[in-house]
């Protein structure tokens, strides 16, 4: 072994147990990224921190126009609503006033013709049916005419009732005859002897009898006055 062979193994034993220790120093963190690291980590949260503040305020302006949109939509419906009642009470009203004034003018049309007939035929009365209409002559007090229907056929019957005041027994004949709003004859009915039975044909004194039949109508009308006399 020279001379320069024993010059060179010192060095070569120096690098050596210099070099593994480079290595694990190059291994170890430095300072610098010690410090970056969890300053990164707060950055971040920060920015998720905002990002949720700003889809939450997102949300809540949503949620505010919306609500605002359907007080507005329902405040539209409500004054439609509103202004379609006050057109249906004004039509109501307008129709109302004009059914008053008809019906003002028709009552003074039909007392107008009740005059012009009982002023023509002061003798004949009004009609009404389902109710006791009194007529005094003689032994006659009152008459109620009732209309009646059988199998689509539309009949007026009449009640009469008699009474006898009198002291002697008398034989009833009575004529009824009605009348259309015109004053023309379109119906009678008669009560008379012949078509009684032998009790029925006499009326004592102090008795009171009621009679019925139904009326003949021999002229199309409806009866709207009548005429019931003793004959």
């Amino acid at each position: 072994m020279d001379k320069h062979d024993i010059h060179q193994d010192p060095l070569l034993s120096v690098e050596e147990q210099d070099w593994p220790q480079s290595k694990q120093d190059s291994s170890a963190p430095s300072p610098s990224s010690e410090f970056i690291r969890p300053y990164t980590g707060r950055t971040g949260r920060r920015r998720r921190s905002a990002l949720k503040i700003k889809l939450l305020q997102l949300a809540l302006g949503s949620s505010i126009f919306l609500f605002s949109l359907t007080i507005l939509l329902l405040w539209i419906y409500i004054s439609g609503l509103s202004a379609e009642n006050n057109r249906i009470s004004a039509e109501f009203n307008k129709q109302r006033r004009h059914l008053v004034a008809a019906t003002a003018a028709l009552e003074k049309l039909q007392n107008e013709r009740n005059a012009l007939v009982q002023g023509r035929l002061p003798y004949l009365l009004p009609l009404e049916y389902d109710r006791a209409i009194s007529v005094t002559d003689q032994y006659l007090r009152n008459i109620i005419f009732t209309l009646t229907k059988n199998q689509g056929e539309t009949a007026t019957e009449y009640r009469v009732v008699l009474q006898n005041d009198g002291s002697s027994a008398i034989y009833p004949e009575v004529k009824i005859l009605l009348f259309d709003k015109l004053g023309i004859q379109v119906g009678s009915a008669e009560i008379t002897n012949g078509e009684q039975s032998s009790d029925e044909a006499i009326l004592d004194p102090g008795e009171v009898r009621s009679y019925s039949g139904s009326v003949n109508f021999f002229r199309p009308g409806n009866p709207h006055y009548f005429h019931a006399a003793v004959y």
